[in-house]
């Protein structure tokens, strides 16, 4: 059972069996996952490399070695986007928004379930309300209310999507759950 859970983890992350039909693209999408790593820093250092060298013939004041210049330039231009990013990050505080847009775009985070998400509710919160319906008779019907939402929106979720309802129905059988399906 270990290793079909990890074949469906894997198929979740974007490995396993939906890279048997395209290799090609999926090595290529690696490799850009790659170079956007490591773009960013490297981006900002070859420019402070560039900027180093070019400044450093405009300027008046030279440390007698032109290397020693462009070392200290670079040090320098370092020093300010470093600067520039502890200010960013602890006074302006511009990731807080780049968070909140990120969730507000991303579908799964207001209206959609992640596969697992499913499986935890169907497994779990929707049975516990209707078990708890069953004994406390004050919000019985709030309780088997909510439930019949959550199982309402799954459905409707898992009809929309057949991609989503083929990853839920393969953890269903890997995980080897019991119970009735939504």
């Amino acid at each position: 059972m270990g290793n079909d859970l990890q074949n469906v983890g894997g198929n979740m992350m974007g490995k396993g069996q939906d890279n048997a039909k395209n290799p090609t693209k999926h090595w290529l999408m690696v490799q850009v996952w790659r170079v956007q790593q490591i773009g960013g820093i490297l981006s900002l250092v070859l420019m402070a490399i560039a900027d180093a060298v070019l400044i450093t013939n405009a300027v008046v004041w030279r440390v007698g070695n032109y290397y020693l210049t462009v070392v200290l330039l670079l040090i320098l231009l370092g020093s300010i986007i470093f600067l520039f990013g502890w200010f960013w990050d602890r006074k302006a505080k511009m990731w807080r928004e780049q968070m909140t847009v990120t969730v507000e775009r991303n579908p799964y985070a207001s209206l959609k379930f992640m596969p697992k998400e499913i499986i935890g509710y169907r497994t779990i919160y929707i049975p516990l309300m209707e078990f708890m319906a069953k004994t406390d008779a004050k919000n019985r019907e709030i309780l088997l209310h909510n439930a019949e939402v959550y199982r309402a929106w799954i459905r409707d979720g898992l009809a929309q999507d057949p991609e989503l309802r083929k990853k839920v129905d393969e953890m269903w059988a890997v995980l080897n759950l019991k119970g009735g399906k939504i």
